[in-house]
């Protein structure tokens, strides 16, 4: 007599969840975005609720945490290889258009280009969302681009604009900026006129944060476009340190909302020091150091504790993501070494193995993965 009592029990409490949305909305906001598109298929309801564009926010309650990185060779194959960094593989990427490379993470949505045979001999230029394997071709640019880089805050807004750099004359160089807004799907100019710079910019090279897209320049200076007010910020300086030259920057990226930039500090210290940019752009500070002595062990590949760390500075070691965690003490780097990836943690100082690396593929542009729901 108990068990049909506690079946009327639990269809009845099944029954309450599934008929209040506010709890039911509870409940799906602290699963992962993987489990949320498989309750799609539930019935027509939690489709429609889950698909709301009203409730992406709350049903990630972390969006800005890095759980694998896209690992592309440009000498090997087109797509990109996933490396997990929790130890749960995430969803496969697609392959959505063939010769794809990927130009920037932000946020969950991929920047993307597609080389095919066309009148015009461009790139198309597309959004995707790795997640949903949702993906979105930008509409044909007015002419060719020099660089595109996707800008997203999902804390902000749902919505998301691609800034294009267009070189419109060489003496001298001048550069006009067009925005793409998902919300009118089209191109159109920024209101602020064409620009110069002191230096060569690569512009594929950008970075989104605090509501402006940044570069490097040639003489080691940040370059800035503000999206949202649409004008050039100008240049900022670099931290200083000693020997500096170009080949000491070894990271700029953004995470959790945090601008880092990773440098080798002098011709004989080994180690990294990471910077922070202060959110009012007043100055750069050392937010973490590492010490290479202590990770001498790890590098099996390199000599083991005899390899000579300052052969690592410039070739060997590169620092492929830099992720800060919801709180400080979760914040760690993955690393890589001609033959595997490693991830230390800033809190504790330890390393952990994430991978081997196939001999001789010695390039990889990684670029994040971070579980959203968005629409594209």
């Amino acid at each position: 007599m108990r068990l049909p009592n506690r079946q009327r029990f639990s269809a009845s409490a099944a029954d309450v969840i599934a008929g209040n949305d506010d709890l039911l909305t509870e409940i799906l906001r602290w699963l992962p975005a993987r489990s949320l598109l498989r309750f799609k298929s539930v019935s027509k309801h939690w489709l429609q609720l889950i698909s709301s564009p009203d409730i992406y926010r709350l049903l990630n309650p972390n969006p800005t945490t890095v759980s694998a990185l896209f690992l592309s060779n440009p000498s090997s194959s087109p797509i990109p290889d996933l490396l997990p960094l929790d130890g749960n593989p995430p969803t496969a990427f697609p392959n959505l258009l063939p010769s794809i490379s990927i130009l920037q993470s932000c946020n969950g949505l991929l920047c993307c280009e597609s080389w095919k045979k066309n009148e015009k001999n461009n790139p198309d230029y597309y959004i995707c969302n790795p997640t949903t394997r949702q993906f979105t071709i930008l509409p044909e640019l007015p002419g060719p681009a020099v660089g595109v880089i996707l800008a997203f805050d999902p804390c902000e807004s749902l919505d998301y604009q691609a800034i294009c750099v267009r070189w419109i004359s060489c003496s001298p160089v001048f550069y006009r900026i067009e925005i793409y807004s998902s919300r009118t799907r089209s191109w159109r100019p920024a209101i602020d006129d064409p620009f110069t710079t002191t230096g060569y910019i690569n512009f594929r090279e950008g970075v989104f944060w605090n509501g402006a897209v940044h570069w490097i320049t040639e003489s080691t200076t940040v370059f800035s476009f503000d999206v949202n007010q649409e004008r050039v910020l100008g240049e900022m300086a670099m931290p200083q340190i000693k020997d500096w030259n170009k080949r000491s920057i070894r990271y700029f990226g953004a995470s959790r909302d945090h601008l880092h930039v990773i440098l080798i500090s002098g011709a004989c210290a080994p180690q990294f020091l990471v910077y922070e940019m202060k959110r009012d752009y007043s100055g750069w500070f050392v937010k973490y150091k590492v010490d290479l002595r202590a990770l001498k062990t790890l590098f099996s590949d390199m000599g083991g504790s005899n390899f000579d760390i300052s052969k690592l500075r410039y070739r060997r070691l590169a620092i492929l993501c830099l992720a800060r965690g919801e709180i400080d003490d979760e914040s760690f780097l993955v690393m890589r070494t001609p033959h595997e990836a490693v991830r230390y943690s800033f809190k504790d100082k330890t390393s952990k193995k994430l991978c081997d690396f196939t001999a001789g593929h010695d390039k990889y542009i990684a670029s994040q993965y971070i579980e959203t729901l968005v629409r594209v």
